[in-house]
């Protein structure tokens, strides 16, 4: 979920203990699948979201998120390399890779151009 509180805006990420209320810089990549979400922080933690969450896409997307494949939302501002290639890989801020779909490729190097 996200929500906005004297204009800066948070995303609610609601776990078994606790609600964490993080601002979108403070995370680097959003990993989806079918039953949980986590969300990589800037530091290093994983928050694990067990309960299933439909992620409003278009939202994400107005906080600087742009999902590279089928299972990870990006931040933008922590994209700090790009190999391009038959299967482009993406360098992230805590020095995780990943790959881009190769549909998506265009996208992604317009959201981050």
């Amino acid at each position: 979920e996200v929500t906005s509180s004297n204009e800066v805006q948070k995303i609610i990420v609601d776990t078994e203990e606790s609600l964490y209320f993080l601002e979108p810089k403070a995370i680097v990549k959003i990993e989806i699948n079918g039953v949980s979400n986590k969300f990589h922080l800037t530091g290093g933690e994983i928050i694990k979201s067990r309960k299933k969450v439909i992620l409003n896409e278009s939202e994400f997307k107005k906080l600087g998120f742009v999902r590279v494949n089928d299972s990870l939302l990006i931040n933008k501002s922590q994209v700090e390399q790009i190999i391009k290639g038959k299967n482009p890989i993406l360098k992230l801020g805590d020095k995780s890779i990943t790959t881009i779909d190769n549909f998506r490729l265009t996208e992604v190097l317009k959201e981050l151009g």
